[in-house]
């Protein structure tokens, strides 16, 4: 029967994973990529890299913050100079304001043309249609998928006409007063 190690006589990091062992660990679990080093641990949905550090999930660019002697403010978070969402590079390191931070965001992600897709996919699908687009699809024997595709509009609007829940002439429903 084997001796089980007792907690004492284990050998690993420091408890409190400080100074160039919390480097180290950092060092461990990115991989260099030129002057970035990639994290390859876990990330937050909104892509921030994190770490276990005494007992809590933080994020590694705000350990690294601390370990320079710069511990976090308000109003300001830990980011990159390279602008690389994985690199967790003590050297790129820096504290920006939260504003500039969702300015940049905002600039990567390509708001305007994140926009004007969401439109244009409301307007295919809730979109009016003209008096003559009406009459067709109203008097036609065609597939709901068929018109839609010839007007430019989803099958679910060509359906939701003939159901009379769009256009002007919207059927009432007799019970809707009773439901108040």
């Amino acid at each position: 029967m084997s001796a089980r190690p007792r907690k004492k006589d284990f050998i690993g990091p420091p408890e409190k994973l400080s100074g160039p062992y919390l480097l180290e660990a950092i060092k461990a679990r990115s991989k260099e990529c030129g002057a970035c080093w990639e994290w390859h641990g876990p990330f937050t949905s909104g892509g921030v890299p994190m770490m276990r550090h005494r007992g809590e999930r933080r994020p590694v660019r705000a350990l690294i913050l601390e370990w320079k002697g710069k511990p976090a403010r308000t109003n300001r978070v830990a980011s990159t100079s390279c602008e690389n969402t994985a690199c967790v590079n003590p050297e790129h390191t820096k504290e920006l304001p939260k504003a500039k931070m969702l300015e940049r965001s905002r600039k990567n992600t390509n708001q305007a043309a994140r926009a004007a897709k969401i439109s244009a996919t409301q307007i295919r699908k809730l979109g009016k249609i003209s008096d003559d687009a009406y009459m067709r699809i109203m008097g036609s024997t065609e597939s709901g998928v068929s018109i839609g595709k010839d007007l430019g509009v989803d099958q679910s609007l060509v359906s939701a006409y003939r159901n009379g829940k769009r256009g002007r002439f919207r059927m009432a429903n007799p019970f809707a007063g009773l439901l108040r």
